[in-house]
């Protein structure tokens, strides 16, 4: 389950089998619910998901490259597939 604006309002949205999201906050410190990018827009997803149902891939696959001056870190970048 992913927690984000959804036609311009906050929503709970179920992120499709075989979509891909790129982790952009740390999920180092075992936090109930992590940053993700998901079709290049922000969402919050539970990390238990993630670690339940995704695969992790090759840093060589980035579908949601990060803009020059974007402003925003990146902080993991982590890619996964779920």
């Amino acid at each position: 389950m992913a927690m984000g604006k959804v036609r311009g309002r906050r929503a709970a949205t179920t992120i499709p089998a075989g979509d891909v999201v790129k982790v952009v906050s740390d999920p180092a410190e075992e936090p109930v619910m992590v940053d993700v990018l998901w079709n290049g827009r922000p969402f919050m997803v539970f990390t238990g998901d993630l670690k339940e149902h995704a695969e992790e891939l090759p840093e060589s696959f980035d579908p949601f490259p990060r803009r020059p001056g974007s402003g925003r870190k990146h902080i993991n970048n982590r890619l996964l597939k779920c």
